[in-house]
């Protein structure tokens, strides 16, 4: 790609005109033009002022890629730090979701900076389709949304994915949370700081009839992610509810998170991209 492509290129996916990218860098329109045309070139000393003005890097403007994966990375990293902290998490899903369409062979939207309206409401964002995918190697879902983004890739273990699946302990992990109450509490610990209570106060916060401790307790602990213990306290004793630690609460939400993702993409677009000319479940355990 020329120079003269690559600015015309980079400008339009900014979403500049020729007038406004020149008055960001302190010249006419008509000089923009001309780069575009390839009938003149920037002085160099423009340079850091034009790449900056559209979010890119001097190598970019001339649609140099360099093949060290460092390079890479700390080009991100700026692009990254470029933005106020708090939107730094949703520029981090842009990437995350180019990258993810660009593995799978799709044409991600550029990564554009964005537009005033979005920042101030991200609702405004523009909704792209979400997509599966389903390699013979991995499995995978982008749920591209303004309200709730989700990524996930995951690749197939290498004993298939019934070395993970067939495992006679799952239906007991998720067989509780079709109880109502047993779900207000579970979800009662992940909102709580820190992730462990009485089990009683646990009841009584979930809106639970305290009636139902012992069973709602013995139900949570079958999940195998919380643990109901009994503790002496000044010589009484209290039944005691904890969520593991952190990492495993943040697991559990994103799973949960995840299910109602899948089951909200067919109210939008959404296709398959991959392919599997075998049967998922086909390979057993070696073990």
């Amino acid at each position: 790609m020329t120079f003269a492509e690559s600015i015309r290129r980079l400008r339009t996916a900014a979403g500049l005109s020729q007038e406004s990218l020149g008055e960001r860098i302190g010249i006419s329109g008509q000089a923009v033009s001309k780069w575009e045309t390839a009938d003149s070139l920037p002085d160099p000393s423009l340079l850091p002022a034009l790449a900056d003005a559209l979010n890119v890097s001097i190598d970019a403007l001339f649609d140099h890629r360099p093949a060290e994966p460092a390079h890479l990375y700390g080009e991100i990293g700026a692009w990254l730090a470029s933005y106020p902290e708090e939107e730094r998490t949703g520029q981090l899903f842009r990437i995350m979701a180019a990258a993810f369409r660009l593995y799978f062979g799709e044409e991600p939207a550029p990564l554009a900076p964005l537009s005033e309206e979005e920042r101030k409401d991200p609702s405004h964002a523009p909704v792209t389709r979400s997509f599966q995918i389903n390699r013979q190697d991995g499995n995978g879902v982008l749920y591209d949304c303004a309200t709730f983004p989700f990524l996930s890739l995951v690749l197939e273990p290498s004993g298939g994915w019934a070395s993970v699946l067939r495992d006679e302990r799952i239906p007991g992990w998720f067989a509780p949370l079709s109880d109502p109450d047993v779900y207000r509490c579970l979800l009662t610990l992940c909102a709580s700081e820190p992730s462990h209570t009485e089990l009683s106060v646990l009841m009584k916060k979930s809106g639970v009839d305290p009636a139902r401790a012992e069973e709602v307790g013995a139900a949570l602990s079958k999940m195998g992610v919380i643990t109901v213990e009994t503790v002496t306290v000044n010589g009484q004793k209290r039944r005691i509810a904890s969520l593991w630690n952190m990492s495993m609460r943040n697991m559990i939400v994103t799973l949960i998170a995840s299910v109602r993702a899948a089951y909200l993409r067919n109210r939008g677009h959404h296709r398959g991209t991959g392919f599997r000319d075998r049967p998922l479940m086909e390979k057993e355990s070696s073990e």
